[in-house]
């Protein structure tokens, strides 16, 4: 961990109803969730419950019926956040926020000195003792608690900062500490891979970090090509997409040959890249553009013979 940087991630604990309830005593201690008709987020009293996002309202009371749902204060939280962060960035300028309530600090400078060679022990000790701190400014400036997690990179970071939440922080001691912590975990635990790309990966048995790290493993011994392959979503509103904390890609203009598919997958993903490939290309004098293509699904049953998705091809016109 020597020449590795020291990475912060810090992530407000459930900051909208932690708001909620430091601007109304009568809330403190009591499960809450935020939203109307569908849940925004939770108190961890309702959590205990089962209470989740994106749950409707009223399934959330049938699991915890003395739920209180306080309307959303959307404007209230940004506002609070962004104050969050403007304290954050008086005394560490080396910040990256990447949404309302979480951000990432490289703390490198502060817990080496180029002078003294601290051995592991006393650096994690100056690391906690950076923390502690860091966590007391927070609330004292806040009235709010947050989680940190410390790593040698960001992802590292982040997955630290689930660990012990609430108010609470985990630290990775070096590369080794953070894979052997991940080996056995399931897909989810890295920030990226959501519930789409899990259904996908698990219709080729491939469910916790360990399988994708052999599978890229023996792709590196076989082949010096890679695939590159991402997951996101459409959208319409880049400002709302960065208040969220999402990472922006802007895929250039360009054609493309759009194949209806209908079936399992990924069986059907297979035989539209047939039909493309042996029936759509040399019929009608097309090629592929070299660009990234695109694999667009829909919501629903993908093990269902009747789930519908497409499939979009970069093309470009075949001068042979």
């Amino acid at each position: 961990m020597e020449k590795e940087k020291i990475y912060l991630h810090y992530d407000m604990d459930a900051f909208f109803a932690a708001i909620e309830q430091r601007d109304n005593k009568e809330l403190r201690g009591k499960p809450i969730a935020i939203g109307h008709g569908v849940v925004t987020t939770a108190s961890y009293e309702a959590r205990k419950y089962g209470v989740k996002s994106a749950m409707p309202t009223v399934q959330a009371k049938r699991l915890c019926p003395n739920l209180i749902v306080v309307s959303l204060r959307k404007g209230v939280y940004f506002e609070e956040g962004r104050r969050i962060q403007g304290l954050i960035k008086n005394v560490l300028k080396k910040s990256e926020f990447t949404s309302v309530d979480e951000g990432y600090i490289d703390i490198t400078e502060f817990i080496r000195n180029k002078n003294i060679k601290l051995d592991k022990r006393d650096e994690i000790l100056k690391i906690e003792r950076f923390i502690k701190k860091f966590k007391k400014y927070i609330y004292d400036n806040s009235g709010l608690t947050c989680s940190v997690g410390i790593g040698f990179s960001k992802i590292s970071a982040k997955i630290a900062s689930d660990i012990d939440k609430p108010n609470g922080y985990f630290i990775f001691r070096n590369r080794e500490h953070f894979l052997d912590y991940i080996y056995s975990k399931e897909l989810g635990i890295i920030p990226g891979i959501g519930r789409k790309t899990r259904e996908v990966l698990k219709l080729f048995n491939v469910t916790n970090v360990f399988q994708l790290y052999e599978i890229e493993k023996n792709e590196n011994c076989e082949s010096k090509f890679t695939v590159n392959y991402m997951a996101g979503y459409d959208i319409q509103n880049v400002t709302e997409a960065n208040d969220l904390g999402l990472n922006i890609l802007e895929v250039p203009e360009a054609e493309y040959a759009v194949v209806k598919l209908k079936g399992i997958v990924p069986n059907c993903i297979h035989e539209g890249w047939k039909y493309v490939t042996g029936t759509f290309f040399p019929e009608q004098g097309y090629r592929h553009a070299g660009t990234p293509d695109f694999e667009v699904y829909s919501e629903g049953d993908m093990y269902s013979p009747d789930y519908e998705m497409e499939l979009w091809v970069p093309i470009v016109k075949d001068k042979n």
